[in-house]
């Protein structure tokens, strides 16, 4: 699936799209497909001013389409 990862905090050069594994869905668990995902304000601002650790993959807020 793609994702947009995050390795260093600075401007939106620094975001990488890149393919990752599917998550592996275990007992008593679901896989939801997201069609889109958002980037909030404070979101921007960890990631431009560095206030805590920003490695990983975004899009972690998601809500309903309709």
């Amino acid at each position: 699936m793609k994702a947009i990862i995050i390795n260093a905090y600075g401007s939106p050069d620094v975001l990488q799209e890149s393919i990752v594994p599917f998550p592996k869905v275990g007992p008593r668990q679901v896989l939801i497909k997201i069609k889109a995902a958002g980037v909030n304000p404070i979101d921007w601002k960890i990631r431009k001013y560095g206030r805590r650790p920003c490695a990983g993959q975004g899009g972690a807020d998601w809500g309903p389409i309709r």
